[in-house]
């Protein structure tokens, strides 16, 4: 019965390590390094809006000449005000300083 047990688990164990070993070589995202650059540019959002912009409310948003190129991820209160989706504690590690 313990030989039974001890086999069972080799194999889990064999399986998870195939899976994982194709999933890192053969998924398209991971080959582009893709991952995370997203999250990445969110949190970096309020480094620009703070230090170029001078405005965390977000209003230079809506002039489009500003914006030209520009990307920040934001969600639009019911009142018309913008606010950053992440929050800010991350933007400190990707300041410059």
């Amino acid at each position: 019965m313990k030989r039974t047990l001890t086999s069972i688990s080799f194999w889990v164990v064999i399986g998870c390590i195939f899976i994982l070993t194709y999933t890192q070589f053969n998924i398209k995202k991971w080959k582009k390094n893709d991952v995370i650059t997203w999250d990445i540019l969110e949190y970096y959002g309020y480094l620009p809006a703070f230090f170029i912009e001078k405005d965390l409310k977000l209003d230079f948003v809506q002039d489009k000449e500003r914006m030209e190129g520009k990307v920040y991820f934001y969600k639009t209160q019911p009142d018309g005000s913008r606010v950053f989706k992440f929050t800010m504690g991350l933007s400190y590690f990707y300041a410059p300083f």
